[in-house]
């Protein structure tokens, strides 16, 4: 199988330098990863992640690995991430932060040969058949908080040769759920690799506003006498259910709303569905009936002031987005019907009344007037019943 993968790479190359003498963004994306940086040879965990929501799972992780006085060579997939990396850790010499080379024979080889690997740890599931095969050859490869979505489910039974072949190569995978653990075995995993352990994200720790900054900002947004609705990572679609929902709420003033869209670029787009209402951008730093946020890292914030919060992704086929930071500012998340990537979490979530579900737009509108669910509702017990962190570190390590 990795022959045949191979060979399949070797032919696409040209047509792949060629649209990168072309393109700005895809010679700049094979810039950064055929370049394999040397570093002192020494024994390295190297620990693989996409971006920042993955290394914001793996803070726990990096931490116990970095305390033992062991070192840590890190590869991302995205700017962002290496943005973090650098904020996080370029004053630690114990942690070596690169781009993740292209999944070709030679860039792998030349790596593997650099680093002297105690373990190869993929923070949830990525495929990539010769890292995985030349790395086994000497360590481990284990993968920590392995999902598999409806979508790629689809797509990887179509190659399941391939993609059993190479999580075979693994010696341990930790998945986030039972559904994810039977996914895995219809893939062709042996089973005896495979275990069970809750989502990483139980074991984030979230920033907390301080009773300063939380009256600051509630000074800045909220308006006196009103329910705040936060409707996070939004995507397209939502946003006018939700205004239509709240011009009917708002009827007697007593309801404001923050959008926060899940990509920023969509900012004028949302604003065009505001359009005769009394809205604003949250950089304008105006009080308003609507606000749409059109800066990064501000999601969280509005979660910790809001009365009511809505989580996107959820009333689109989108399958949904995190539901683990609203609950852990102590307020219960309102969802749609699609939230296939959530799965686990709101169904721990359900039968403690920690998650609301909405079939329909009227049910939506429901739980927005109904006033228990502006009520802060204590969850550090849920957050403790599911953080596994030190168990699955003693797994891994």
């Amino acid at each position: 199988m990795l022959f045949i993968y191979n060979i399949v790479r070797f032919f696409l190359y040209p047509f792949l330098f060629i649209a990168a003498i072309f393109k700005k963004k895809i010679r700049a994306f094979f810039y950064k990863r055929i370049r394999v940086e040397k570093i002192k040879r020494d024994k390295y965990y190297w620990i693989h992640l996409s971006s920042v929501g993955e290394m914001n799972l793996a803070e726990k992780l990096i931490e116990n690995i970095l305390d033992r006085n062991k070192k840590i060579y890190l590869t991302v997939m995205t700017d962002t991430g290496m943005e973090l990396f650098r904020k996080r850790y370029s004053g630690n010499p114990n942690i070596k932060g690169a781009y993740f080379p292209l999944d070709d024979y030679f860039l792998i080889k030349k790596t593997v040969n650099m680093l002297d690997i105690e373990k190869l740890i993929i923070i949830e599931t990525e495929i990539w058949p010769n890292l995985y095969g030349i790395v086994s050859e000497k360590s481990e490869v284990i993968v920590v908080n392995g999902r598999i979505s409806d979508k790629t489910f689809d797509k990887y039974k179509k190659i399941k040769g391939m993609i059993s072949a190479t999580l075979n190569k693994c010696s341990k995978i930790l998945v986030q759920s039972n559904l994810d653990l039977q996914r895995y075995k219809e893939l062709g995993v042996r089973e005896e690799i495979l275990k069970v352990y809750p989502n990483l994200k139980y074991s984030i720790d979230y920033p907390v506003l301080d009773t300063e900054q939380k009256e600051e900002l509630e000074e800045r947004i909220k308006i006196n006498g009103r329910k705040l609705i936060t409707a996070g990572s939004t995507r397209e679609g939502e946003e006018k259910i939700l205004i239509d929902i709240f011009k009917k709420i708002n009827e007697a003033e007593k309801y404001q709303m923050v959008l926060v869209p899940r990509h920023i670029q969509r900012t004028e787009e949302v604003a065009a569905l505001c359009e005769g209402l009394d809205f604003s951008l949250y950089s304008e730093n105006k009080k308003t009936e609507i606000i749409i946020v059109d800066k990064m890292g501000i999601l969280r914030e509005m979660y910790q002031i809001s009365d009511l919060v809505f989580v996107g992704g959820t009333f689109v086929e989108i399958g949904g987005h995190s539901i683990l930071e609203p609950l852990y500012y102590g307020k219960v998340p309102i969802i749609g019907k699609y939230y296939s990537n959530i799965k686990d979490v709101a169904e721990n979530a359900k039968p403690l009344n920690l998650v609301n579900i909405a079939e329909t737009e009227s049910e939506l509108e429901a739980f927005f007037l109904d006033s228990d669910n502006s009520k802060n509702r204590e969850t550090s017990e849920f957050f403790k019943k599911y953080n596994k962190i030190d168990e699955i570190i003693k797994e891994i390590l």
